[in-house]
């Protein structure tokens, strides 16, 4: 590191990097290239992969999401992805189910849907996609809702999305209406038909939407929860 003596510089000149450091003026002189190991490079890659991704599957969501041009989310979405990808050769990754940092990731800001949806939804594959199930449960005991409301809709969307091709593959929706009541509701079962093709990521997202006295949309942002239910590399 050499101190400036004459005019002040800032800034970069070739390799030259001249910059304050307290009071004085300085300049260092930057490396001609900067090696990366081999798993600074797996990581690279895998960010890149990990956030086409995520623009994929939330491009498909887009009615689920609550803020869907919310930049904070599509990157901490994006990054839980490569946080699962690791270092990890997309070509060479088993089939798993349960994906840690995915499964569970929460879209919302100001609430989670476990915490207004209080009832375990299960979601298994079969050669036709994904089934989803739902147990018996009472609405106004198990649904966190605000005052006043008259009836709840439960969203469901599954997307797959081909990693390594960074295409998309497939989705499905599926919608239920339910009245806020203290009647029992019966146990749920839903096909969600979508290819379930070697090399896809392939996630479930739910979310909750609910209807006031006189047909009125509840628009807060604490009652706009939205998650991934299910996560599994095929």
């Amino acid at each position: 590191m050499a101190k400036q003596i004459a005019a002040f510089l800032k800034g970069r000149m070739n390799n030259v990097l001249f910059y304050q450091l307290g009071d004085s003026y300085v300049a260092r002189r930057l490396p001609a290239q900067v090696h990366q190991t081999e798993a600074m490079q797996s990581r690279s890659r895998n960010f890149g992969v990990a956030a086409a991704a995520g623009r994929i599957l939330r491009s498909y969501w887009q009615e689920l999401l609550p803020n869907p041009k919310d930049k904070h989310m599509q990157s901490r979405f994006s990054g839980v992805i490569a946080k699962w990808l690791g270092q990890a050769v997309v070509q060479e990754l088993p089939p798993q189910e349960n994906l840690p940092f995915i499964n569970g990731f929460c879209f919302s800001t100001e609430t989670t849907l476990t915490e207004r949806l209080r009832i375990p939804l299960a979601v298994t594959a079969n050669s036709n996609g994904l089934v989803l199930d739902m147990p018996a449960f009472v609405p106004t005991q198990n649904i966190a809702a605000p005052a006043a409301t008259v009836s709840v809709e439960l969203l469901f969307a599954a997307a797959a999305c081909g990693l390594a091709q960074r295409e998309y593959r497939g989705g499905v929706l599926a919608q239920l209406q339910l009245p806020y009541t203290h009647v029992l509701q019966p146990a749920q079962q839903m096909l969600l038909v979508l290819p379930l093709t070697a090399g896809s990521l392939v996630v479930t997202a739910a979310a909750m939407r609910y209807t006031l006295a006189d047909g009125v949309p509840e628009n807060r942002a604490a009652f706009l929860p939205a998650g991934v239910v299910d996560a599994r590399w095929m």
